[in-house]
C-alpha cells in the first residue's frame, strides 16, 4: 500500500517537473522571435474587420423618401403657380366689374345728356315754329306782290316754308306774283324733301 502511494507521489512530480520544462522552452521561444507581435497584429487587424464587417457604414445619399421629397417639392410648386394664377383671374375679374360699373355710368350720363338735348332741340324747334308763325302772319298781311318779291330774295328752303305755312289763299296770291323760275325753283325744293316746319298743320 505504500509502495502504491509513493509511486503516484512519483508520477506527480514527474508530470510537474514536465510541465515545467514546458513553460520553460516556450518562455525562451517568446523571448527570441517576433512572433508574438505578429499575433497581437494579426489579432488586432482581426478585430477591426469583424468590426466593419458587422457595422457597415450607410450611404448618406441613398434616401428611402427621396422620390416622394420630390413629389412634395413639385406639389408645393403646383399651388404656388395655381395660387398666382387664382390671384390674377382675381384682379382681372374686379378690373371688369369696375369697367362695367364705370360703362353703366357712362351710359346713364348719356342717357341725360341725351333727354338734354332732345329737350333743347324740341325748344328750339317749338321756338323755330313760333318764329315762322310770327313770319308767316306777316307774309300774309304784306301785298302779293311785296310777298313774292321778298320771298324772291330768300333762301330757297325758307321761302319754301313760309309758302307752305300760309293759308291757302294768300300762299296762291303770292305764287301768282313770283318770277316763273323761282316758282319752279321753290316747286322743286318742296317736293324734293321735307322742308323747316311742314310737319306742323298749316294754317287755314
Amino acid at each position: 500500500m505504500k509502495k502504491l502511494i509513493t509511486l503516484c507521489e512519483v508520477l506527480v512530480i514527474a508530470i510537474l517537473l514536465i510541465k515545467l520544462v514546458t513553460l520553460c522552452d516556450i518562455i525562451t521561444d517568446i523571448g527570441t522571435s517576433d512572433e508574438p507581435s505578429f499575433v497581437v497584429k494579426q489579432a488586432i487587424a482581426g478585430s477591426s474587420g469583424l468590426g466593419q464587417r458587422s457595422h457597415p457604414v450607410k450611404d448618406l445619399s441613398e434616401d428611402p423618401l427621396l422620390k416622394e421629397r420630390e413629389l412634395l417639392t413639385l406639389l408645393i410648386k403646383r399651388q404656388q403657380v395655381l395660387k398666382e394664377r387664382e390671384q390674377v383671374l382675381e384682379r382681372e375679374e374686379q378690373r371688369l366689374v369696375a369697367l362695367k360699373e364705370e360703362i353703366l355710368v357712362n351710359i346713364e350720363t348719356f342717357n341725360q345728356v341725351k333727354e338734354t338735348v332732345t329737350a333743347m332741340i324740341e325748344t328750339l324747334k317749338g321756338a323755330d315754329d313760333k318764329k315762322y308763325k310770327d313770319l308767316v302772319k306777316v307774309y300774309e298781311a304784306t301785298p302779293p306782290d311785296q310777298a313774292s318779291a321778298m320771298l324772291e330774295r330768300l333762301d330757297r328752303k325758307m321761302a319754301a316754308a313760309i309758302i307752305m305755312r300760309m293759308k291757302k289763299s294768300s300762299a296762291g296770291e303770292v305764287w301768282g306774283n313770283l318770277d316763273p323760275a323761282t316758282a319752279v325753283a321753290l316747286t322743286k325744293e318742296i317736293t324734293k324733301k321735307t322742308v323747316p316746319g311742314d310737319e306742323a298743320t298749316r294754317s287755314k
